[in-house]
């Protein structure tokens, strides 16, 4: 990953990427997917408020950023008692039903977590570039074997730009085919003029929503 890009991000709070609702794909169409209440784990997390929205409805909710500051806010802007302790290459802030990890995604193992049921990922997969899309998606299948994960991406008309990456149907089924059951849910075409992700750059972008399990699971 671009480290020191993200870090400085938040260093220079462009965050841009933030968003300050719940994703309304999520608050749509998360219980219909994912029903049973257990573990979710949040990869790239931020300080997102969908984590929040998780916790809401009975999830434990694990999550990993690289930037302390994002996992700080998070705690504070909410006000939510925590605690931080060392653990291996992490630090880790929790409370309130939430673990969040502060370090590389990478370096995280199985275990580190009890069961995790569901991933959501909202903007983890787009913010990697193609080379290390992969890598990341085999971290995810070997970490989280049993996990099914709800994935949110982009797609639009110029490839060679990012971060967000474009990142299509096609290259979402090659990820994960071998093993996994990929259900497209829903799109959403955006309008050029509403198009605010790369404005001026693109000229046709819309939003893919997957459910992704291991095959043969119910």
């Amino acid at each position: 990953m671009a480290t020191d890009f993200w870090l400085q991000k938040w260093v220079d709070n462009k965050i841009g990427f933030h968003q300050d609702q719940y994703n309304p794909f999520l608050v749509e169409y998360w219980k219909k997917y994912c029903p049973e209440v257990g573990a979710v784990f949040v990869p790239l997390c931020g300080k997102t408020k969908d984590m929040l929205f998780l916790r809401e409805i009975g999830h434990q909710v694990y999550g990993v950023e690289l930037s302390e500051i994002a996992v700080k806010d998070f705690f504070q802007d909410n006000n939510l008692s925590y605690k931080v302790e060392k653990r291996d290459d992490f630090i880790i802030y929790s409370g309130g039903g939430f673990c969040l990890f502060c370090g590389d995604l990478f370096k995280l193992k199985s275990s580190d977590f009890k069961n995790v049921d569901y991933i959501y990922d909202r903007a983890s997969l787009i913010a990697l570039s193609k080379s290390q899309q992969g890598k990341y998606c085999a971290f995810i299948k070997q970490t989280f074997p049993q996990s099914s994960l709800f994935l949110i991406t982009l797609e639009f008309d110029n490839p060679k730009i990012g971060p967000p990456f474009s990142t299509s149907q096609a290259c979402v089924e090659n990820y994960f085919a071998d093993h996994f059951e990929v259900e497209k849910i829903t799109e959403l075409s955006i309008k050029s003029e509403e198009i605010r992700v790369h404005a001026g750059n693109v000229t046709k972008m819309k939003e893919n929503v997957f459910f992704i399990k291991q095959k043969g699971q119910s």
